[in-house]
């Protein structure tokens, strides 16, 4: 297996993992997530630059990856970022939750650990 393949394999079993926790969870969805797990505090509007998005595009997203119940949570609710109200009430600051901090583990896991070594093209283990 190359380094190409073995990359694509990496990347395919993260992917995976994040279907796992987080079924339909999209790519620009987890690109925010990843960013939040990172920058943890991060404002919307910061979060909408550092990805090149809109200040509308990132706040649906966000209302997506929240939990079911919680205000202007969006279907299908990941639970994965929660929103904190800042000094100023109109900032919202991301923090990723229990569950959102889980799953950034999980990924670390899987990329620290090299990933799966798959014996074949289009298997993840």
């Amino acid at each position: 297996m190359n380094d190409a393949d073995h990359a694509a394999d990496l990347l395919l079993a993260a992917l995976a993992e994040a279907e796992r926790v987080a079924p339909g969870l999209s790519l620009a969805q987890l690109t925010m997530f990843l960013h939040v797990v990172r920058r943890e505090g991060v404002c919307v509007s910061d979060l909408a630059r550092l990805g090149g998005w809109s200040d509308s595009r990132v706040s649906r997203c966000v209302r997506a990856m929240t939990a079911a119940g919680a205000p202007g949570a969006l279907a299908p609710a990941h639970g994965l970022v929660e929103v904190l109200r800042g000094g100023d009430a109109r900032a919202r600051h991301l923090a990723a939750t229990p569950m959102g901090a889980a799953l950034a583990k999980s990924l670390v896991r899987i990329v620290d650990s090299g990933g799966p070594r798959p014996q074949g093209r289009g298997h993840v283990a």
